[in-house]
């Protein structure tokens, strides 16, 4: 996102891991040996190699080669809208990626759970890593689960407007659910509560709590009921020559899963609210667009960072618009 570091996300979120690790090794010196915070990474099979690849160049930014675990997004095959496989060319099956709620799926079957199991591990916290402000293994939110024992969690933030795109949290049927911003009609957006704010206003950001338990007893025996079907441009064989064609209208539909399918399966559930400005700056549209872009990314990264010198009542020199970058290791 073009910081003056230079730095990727995939470091941002390493070394702000680096930090807390040390952190915890401070808190509890006799534990400080022992201390480990494994990070587990899910691939595409489009960049698995990719992303393997530039950890090792990179040396994994300092953190144990051993506690980063690379697994696998799973695919499933494309289909007609009349149900048929779609041939990508005259030898294969047309495939995609099962979504993000395939997560759970492929932490099975690559032996991302088992590795949880050999290291106790009993807690998790899931993040997508198109948010350059993510705090990794974030100890107040887990912590908050874990006091309120909960066995999923979600950290939201609060929406900018009725009308700001950004599924909801919610109860549907008297169940913990993601509203979708295209569910709620105007007069529901627009409905408040008694304190004046918006009645659906915790903005979802991907940003999740799950016991392993749950992850293994609940979640993935119940998965089978929770494929969406999306309408996409899947590249097909030609009927003549078999060679590939990319269409310039959807022809066929993927099944995905979404990682908050799972969030009806629980009555034990914690909700816990952030600052946007502090906690939320995603990355998913080109360089130039004035939302969710690196250019924004990178504003906020600056706005935040020079928030904090000045409440230190440290002097920042240079221009107002200046990219102020503080390292997550200090």
């Amino acid at each position: 996102i073009l910081l003056p570091s230079h730095k990727s996300l995939f470091q941002l979120q390493a070394e702000r891991l680096r930090k807390l690790h040390e952190l915890v090794a401070e808190r509890f010196p006799e534990n400080k040996s022992t201390t480990r915070i494994p990070w587990y990474i899910m691939t595409s099979p489009l960049n698995d190699a990719d992303t393997r690849g530039y950890f090792k160049e990179h040396k994994y930014f300092g953190l144990r080669k051993e506690d980063v675990f690379f697994f696998e997004q799973g695919t499933l095959p494309c289909m007609t809208p009349e149900g048929k496989f779609i041939l990508e060319n005259k030898a294969k099956v047309a495939f995609a990626p099962d979504g993000n709620g395939g997560i759970y799926l492929s932490m099975k079957n690559t032996g991302a759970l088992d590795d949880m199991a050999k290291r106790g591990v009993e807690h998790l916290h899931v993040t997508s890593v198109d948010n350059a402000l993510v705090q990794v293994a974030d100890p107040a939110f887990v912590g908050f689960c874990l006091a309120k024992k909960a066995e999923v969690g979600n950290k939201g933030c609060p929406k900018v407007s009725w009308d700001e795109k950004v599924g909801v949290m919610a109860r549907k049927g008297g169940k913990f659910s993601i509203v979708e911003y295209s569910e709620l009609d105007e007069a529901m957006a627009k409905e408040t509560s008694e304190d004046g704010r918006l009645l659906f206003s915790t903005g979802n950001i991907c940003n999740h709590y799950f016991s392993v338990p749950f992850i293994r007893d609940r979640a993935i025996p119940a998965l089978t009921e929770c494929y969406h079907v999306a309408h996409k441009k899947i590249p097909y064989a030609d009927d003549t020559t078999g060679e590939t064609v990319k269409p310039a209208s959807n022809n066929g539909i993927k099944l995905e899963l979404f990682i908050f399918d799972v969030f009806p399966l629980t009555d034990r559930m914690a909700v816990f609210e952030c600052d946007r400005d502090m906690e939320f700056a995603p990355v998913k549209n080109a360089p130039g667009e004035t939302s969710d872009s690196p250019d924004t990314a990178r504003a906020m990264i600056g706005s935040l960072h020079r928030s904090w010198l000045n409440a230190a009542e440290i002097e920042v020199s240079g221009d107002a618009d200046a990219v102020c970058e503080i390292t997550p290791l200090v």
